[in-house]
């Protein structure tokens, strides 16, 4: 049988129970609907929830209940997202000898800017 809710200990049952449904899928107005209360309320316990978790977007509910539900750690996955991103971002930016630039940057020293930018970002982020 599958695991399709998960308790986490730092919240309330009320607040387990809304995040177990926000990473089911449901919206908020679907949560209120669900659990029979209002759509603030719902988003009290949202908030709640981000404040608890230490997250800052309601899509990080989302995904932190799937790491949870895969045993896995957001903050690690989070990481190699974010890692991967970056890479994107040089491979897209930094020329390859003999190809053209791709993209808007048209030298080295601009494109090695970029990345300083995105990796104080990310650095930004992860504090």
């Amino acid at each position: 049988m599958q695991k399709t809710n998960v308790q986490l200990p730092e919240l309330t049952g009320q607040e387990n129970t809304a995040y177990s449904l926000n990473g089911a899928g449901l919206q908020t107005k679907e949560i209120a609907d669900k659990m029979g209360i209002s759509y603030e309320t719902v988003k009290s316990y949202m908030k709640a929830i981000k404040q608890k978790l230490g997250l800052s977007k309601d899509k990080e509910i989302t995904a932190h209940f799937f790491c949870k539900l895969m045993d896995q750690d957001f903050t690690e996955i989070r990481k190699q997202i974010i890692s991967a991103c970056l890479l994107l971002i040089f491979l897209l930016y930094v020329p390859f000898e003999g190809m053209p630039m791709r993209g808007r940057v048209t030298n080295r020293r601009a494109a090695r800017y970029t990345i300083s930018v995105c990796v104080r970002r990310h650095e930004s982020i992860m504090i």
